[in-house]
C-alpha cells in the first residue's frame, strides 16, 4: 500500500485501463442522489486545490499489468481525477507533452468511451471565454465527436462532471490549482493505492468486487471528507481514527448489516447519532448535512472539538468484539419483568435500532436516543449503580413524553449524563416532567425507603400501563408491597389490561374517571393506552378520585384472599349495588355499574352537555362527537328488552345514531318514541294514527308529568335519587309500547 495522486502513478504506468466488467462511469448520473454525491466531492477537491487543506480519498485497489493499471475498486475516483487534471492542463493550454506525463484513460466497456478518452486527450487548448457556454457543449461542437457518442452513458456522465468542473473553476487560479494538484512531494489530492498481487488477492475477489454494480455511496465520500477534516482538527488522532473507520469500526456495523448485507446507510445513521449527541441540538443548529455537522462537532473550530472526538471514538470502540445484543438482553427486557432489567417497552437493542432508524422519530424516538447516549455515557465513564440509575431514567423518558422535544434536548442531554454520572436529580429544575421527577426522588433518592420494596416497587413500574410511574398507589404506605401484588392480580389481561370485573368493581369505589381535552369524562377504554392515561396522570386535579377509588379496591381485594379474583371483583360490585338499593339511591354511577357489561366496546367517552353525569348523558364511540352516540340508559333499555323478548329486537331503532341532537328509542310500527329525561322518559305520540287509540292507554299505568313518564325520585342533601331502578322502568314501558296494537278499521 501507497499513497500516491493521479499524476504520481505515472511513475508507473502510463495508462488506466477500466476493465469490462465495471459499471458506468456514475459519478455523471443526473438523478438527485448522484447528484448530491457529486456536487459535495468535486466540492472537496475544488478546497483542496484552492487553498484548503490537503485530501485523502478512499482506497485504489488494483493491478498493474506492464505500464497499464487496471483497477479493481476506485474507477469512478480515477475518471473524475483524470477529467480534472484534463480540465485545469487545458485551461492552461499546457503543451502535450505536459499532459502526457499524466495517466492517460482508457475503457474496456465501450468502444465509443475508449475513442472519445482517446481523442480527448489530444484536444486543446480549451477556451474559457464567455462566447462558450459550457464545456459540453464545446466538446458536442468538435468535428471529432461523433453523434452517436451522445447515447453513451459514460461519455454522457464525463461531459456532465467537465461541465461541473468547469462551474467550480471558472474563476479560480488554475495555475496555482494545477500547481497543488501536481506537487510531487505534497499532493493536494492523493489516495492509497493497494496493488493486488502483493498481497496475494487473487482474480475472484477482482470479479466479486466489479460485479457489484452500486454507485458511490453517500459514507463512501464523507468518509474521505471526515479523514481530511480530522487531519487538521485532530492530526495526532488522525491516523488511529482513519483506521478505525475502515478496521474495527467496519467489523462492528458489519454485525448489524441490513437484508442486503450493506452497512454504509447503517454505519452513517450511529456516526450521526454520535454527532447529534455532543452537538446538542439547540445549542448548534444539526442540519441535513453530514459533513457540515461533522465540522461543527469534530472541526477545528469546535471549541469542544476534543471531547466530541473522544465520546465518538468511545462510543464505536465501546462494542469492540463484544455481543452487543447480549449486553441489552443483560439490562434489558422487552415488556415481561425480570428481576435485575428494565423493561422498555420495545425492542431492547438500542444500537441496532439506532443503526436503522435514527432520524426517523417514528422507528426511534427521542427518548431512546436519550437512553442510548446514557449507555454510552455509562460504559465510557464506568458509572457507579448503572442499573438502578438507569431504571429511574427509564421512569423520567417514558412519562415525560410532552417535555422530550427537539427545543428541549441540550437541557435533556446535560440532565441526563449528570445523572448517570454523578446520581444527581433536582425535580424543581428538570427539564423532565416534574411531576415523575419528585416521584422518583421520593422512590430512589429517600433514605426511608426500606430496602425489601425494591422488588415489589421494580416489579409494579415494570407493569406495560404504569411504565415507571407508580404514583396512584403510594409507596410511603405500609400496604404498598400487598396493595402492589393486588394491582398486579386486577391489571393482568392481555397488554397488562384489567381482568372482566375488574371496571365495575372500580367505579363502585368511586367517580375515577378522566376528563379530556374538551372536558369529557372518560372511564377507560377497551384499549391500554386509555388505561395508561388513567393511571399515571399524577398532578392533574381529577386524578385523586382515580388514586383513592384504586387504593380502596386493592385493599378489598387484599382482605379476602381465600376467594378468586374474580369471586373478590364481583362481591366489591355487589356489595355497592346492595347498599344503593337498601337506601333507594340510585344515581347514574349505580346505572353504569349494574348495566356495565352493555357497555362493552365502547370508548366509555361521555357527554355532560358541560355539567356533571347524570341521568341524562351521550356515550360517544369516538373521542369528539363527530362519531355515533347513544343515551347509556336507554341503550341499558333496549338491551335489556331485547333479552327478555328477542322478537323485539326487529321493532326498535338502533340507540346508536349519528348526528342526532335528541336520542331517542322508535318504535318502528306506532312511530312512538321515548327519550331520557331527569324525572324518568320522555314519551312522544305515535306518528302512525292506527296506533292512536291504544297509545291513550299507557298513561293510565304510569304516572306521568306532562309528556315524561316519571321515575319514583327523593330528593337528598347531595341531590335527587332514582328510587326504583330506571333502567327496568323503561324496559316496562318500552313493552307496553311495542305491545300496542293497531286500530282496525
Amino acid at each position: 500500500m501507497s499513497l500516491t495522486s493521479y499524476k504520481g502513478l505515472a511513475a508507473t504506468v502510463g495508462r488506466v485501463e477500466i476493465p469490462m466488467l465495471q459499471r458506468d462511469y456514475a459519478q455523471g448520473r443526473p438523478d438527485a442522489e448522484s447528484c448530491r454525491i457529486r456536487d459535495r466531492f468535486l466540492a472537496v477537491l475544488h478546497r483542496a486545490l484552492t487553498g484548503g487543506p490537503p485530501v485523502v480519498l478512499d482506497f485504489v485497489y488494483g493491478e498493474i499489468n506492464g505500464r497499464t493499471l487496471v483497477p479493481l475498486d476506485g474507477q469512478q475516483r480515477l475518471t473524475t481525477l483524470f477529467l480534472l487534471h484534463w480540465y485545469l492542463s487545458a485551461r492552461l493550454e499546457l503543451p502535450d507533452g505536459v499532459h502526457v506525463k499524466v495517466p492517460k484513460l482508457s475503457f474496456q466497456t465501450r468502444e465509443s468511451s475508449r475513442r472519445f478518452c482517446e481523442t480527448l486527450i489530444r484536444q486543446r487548448p480549451f477556451s474559457s471565454s464567455e462566447a462558450v457556454p459550457s464545456v459540453s457543449e464545446w466538446l458536442r461542437d468538435q468535428p471529432w465527436f461523433a453523434g452517436g457518442w451522445r447515447h453513451d452513458p459514460t461519455i454522457a456522465g464525463m461531459l456532465v462532471v467537465l461541465d461541473a468542473l468547469h462551474a467550480l473553476f471558472k474563476d479560480a487560479d488554475c495555475a496555482a490549482a494545477w500547481e497543488r494538484l501536481v506537487d510531487a512531494k505534497s499532493p493536494a489530492i492523493a489516495f492509497d493505492f493497494v496493488q493486488l498481487s502483493e498481497y496475494g488477492l487473487s482474480d475472484d475477489l477482482y470479479v466479486k468486487m466489479n460485479s457489484r454494480g452500486r454507485p458511490l455511496t453517500p459514507f463512501e465520500l464523507f468518509k474521505a471528507e471526515f479523514g481530511a477534516l480530522l487531519k487538521v482538527a485532530a492530526p495526532d488522532r488522525h491516523e488511529a481514527v482513519d483506521r478505525k473507520l475502515d478496521g474495527a469500526w467496519t467489523d462492528l456495523l458489519w454485525r448489524v448489516r441490513d437484508a442486503r448485507h450493506a452497512i454504509d446507510e447503517r454505519y452513517l445513521r450511529y456516526f450521526r447519532f454520535a454527532t447529534y449527541v455532543v452537538l446538542r441540538p439547540g445549542d448548534v443548529r444539526v442540519g441535513d448535512d453530514d459533513l457540515e455537522n461533522a465540522r461543527a462537532a469534530f472541526g477545528a473550530a469546535s471549541p469542544r472539538a476534543r471531547e466530541n472526538l473522544q465520546f465518538l471514538e468511545s462510543a464505536f470502540d465501546t462494542w469492540g468484539p463484544e455481543d452487543v445484543p447480549g449486553w441489552f438482553g443483560t439490562h434489558f427486557t422487552h415488556t415481561t419483568h425480570e428481576p435485575g432489567k428494565v423493561a422498555l417497552f420495545e425492542d431492547v437493542d438500542l444500537f441496532l435500532g439506532c443503526c436503522a432508524h435514527f432520524g426517523d422519530p417514528n422507528a426511534f424516538s427521542l427518548w431512546k436516543t436519550l437512553l442510548l447516549f446514557a449507555v454510552l455515557v455509562h460504559r465510557g465513564r464506568g458509572t457507579a449503580d448503572f442499573p438502578a440509575r438507569v431504571r429511574v431514567l427509564r421512569n423520567l423518558l417514558l412519562n415525560s413524553s410532552d417535555d422530550i422535544t427537539e427545543a428541549r434536548m441540550p437541557a435533556l442531554l446535560r440532565e441526563t449524563e449528570r445523572w448517570i454520572v454523578d446520581g444527581r436529580l433536582d425535580p424543581t429544575t428538570s427539564s423532565f416532567r416534574r411531576v415523575q421527577a419528585h416521584e422518583e426522588v421520593s422512590k430512589y433518592l429517600s433514605a426511608t425507603r426500606p430496602a425489601a420494596l425494591a422488588e415489589a416497587l421494580a416489579r409494579l413500574e415494570d407493569h406495560p400501563l404504569l411504565r415507571g410511574c407508580v404514583g396512584v398507589i403510594d409507596v410511603a404506605d405500609p400496604r404498598f408491597a400487598v396493595r402492589a401484588t393486588a394491582f398486579a392480580e386486577i391489571f393482568s389481561g392481555m397488554n397488562g389490561m384489567p381482568v372482566e370485573p375488574a371496571r365495575r368493581a372500580l367505579l363502585a369505589r368511586g367517580d375515577y374517571a378522566y376528563r379530556n381535552s374538551a372536558g369529557r369524562p372518560t372511564f377507560g377504554a377497551d384499549t391500554p393506552e386509555s388505561w395508561r392515561v388513567l393511571l399515571t396522570r399524577t398532578g392533574r386535579g381529577d386524578f385523586v378520585y382515580l388514586r383513592d377509588a384504586l387504593r380502596t379496591l386493592l385493599d378489598a381485594v387484599a382482605q379476602r384472599s381465600e376467594a378468586t379474583l374474580v369471586e373478590r371483583l364481583r362481591g366489591v360490585t355487589s356489595a355497592y349495588l346492595a347498599e344503593h338499593e337498601r337506601v333507594s339511591e340510585l344515581d347514574w354511577r349505580y346505572y353504569l355499574v349494574r348495566y356495565d357489561e352493555h357497555f362493552g366496546g365502547t370508548r366509555r367517552v361521555f357527554d355532560t352537555g358541560g355539567h356533571g353525569m347524570g341521568y341524562t348523558v351521550r356515550l360517544l364511540s369516538a373521542t369528539q362527537m363527530n362519531g355515533y352516540s347513544c343515551d347509556p340508559v336507554l341503550l341499558a333499555v333496549h338491551r335489556e328488552a331485547v333479552r327478555a323478548r328477542p322478537e323485539w329486537a326487529g321493532r326498535l331503532s338502533n340507540p346508536w345514531d349519528r348526528g342526532a341532537w335528541t336520542l331517542v328509542l322508535r318504535v318502528v310500527a306506532s312511530g312512538v318514541t321515548i327519550a331520557s329525561h331527569a324525572q324518568g322518559f320522555m314519551v312522544t305520540a305515535p306518528t302512525n294514527e292506527a296506533y292512536a287509540g291504544a297509545f291513550e292507554a299507557v298513561p293510565n299505568k304510569y304516572e306521568f308529568v306532562g309528556q315524561v313518564a316519571t321515575v319514583s325520585q327523593k330528593a337528598t342533601e347531595d341531590g335527587r335519587f332514582d328510587t326504583e331502578d330506571r333502567v327496568a322502568f323503561g324496559v316496562r314501558l318500552l313493552g307496553d309500547l311495542l305491545e300496542m296494537q293497531p286500530h282496525k278499521a
